[in-house]
């Protein structure tokens, strides 16, 4: 179970649990305070590029920017959505397309770019698949207020990735 909490007239309701791929809590957050009672990131601690209008900073912040049900929610939206790109050689370009993207004050995204990439097949369906992850993200937080913050999301190509295209193969017939 990745997430435990309750629904009145379709609006969640009360603290709301959700955990991480090894069952632990990542987050807790009560729908009815619109509170965070509990978090656990590994970005805790991490240097961010904060954004101010044409300025930015870098700083470690209050606390960072969180994608509401945890990492791995954002790892199964990946896994579940990635088209591995076919390449004109049937090669398997294999590494991490770096995404990153401004998470503003208000928690929507915006300026999706490639930081940094393995190939231009790869960078753009690492790109398209992180532009449709929905915007479900709570704001970092500077000096007790929200901020807009650049946020780095790895998208990995590895054989687990390129399984899926066999899959795919497969199915189609």
């Amino acid at each position: 179970m990745r997430f435990r909490g309750y629904y009145t007239e379709d609006k969640r309701i009360g603290v709301w649990e959700f955990y991480d791929e090894n069952g632990e809590p990542e987050q807790k957050v009560d729908f009815t305070n619109n509170q965070i009672r509990l978090y656990r990131s590994k970005l805790t601690g991490h240097i961010f590029r904060v954004m101010s209008g044409n300025d930015s900073i870098f700083s470690m912040l209050d606390r960072p920017p969180l994608y509401l049900g945890g990492s791995t929610i954002i790892k199964e939206f990946i896994a579940n959505e990635i088209l591995p790109p076919l390449h004109k050689t049937n090669e398997r370009v294999e590494g991490t397309v770096f995404i990153e993207f401004t998470v503003d004050s208000t928690g929507m995204t915006s300026n999706h770019h490639v930081l940094r990439g393995i190939g231009t097949r790869c960078n753009l369906e690492a790109l398209r698949v992180v532009k449709t992850l929905p915007d479900k993200w709570i704001p970092g937080v500077l000096n007790g207020r929200a901020v807009s913050v650049n946020y780095i999301i790895p998208v990995v190509f590895d054989k687990n990735t390129y399984s899926k295209t066999f899959s795919y193969i497969i199915s189609a017939e």
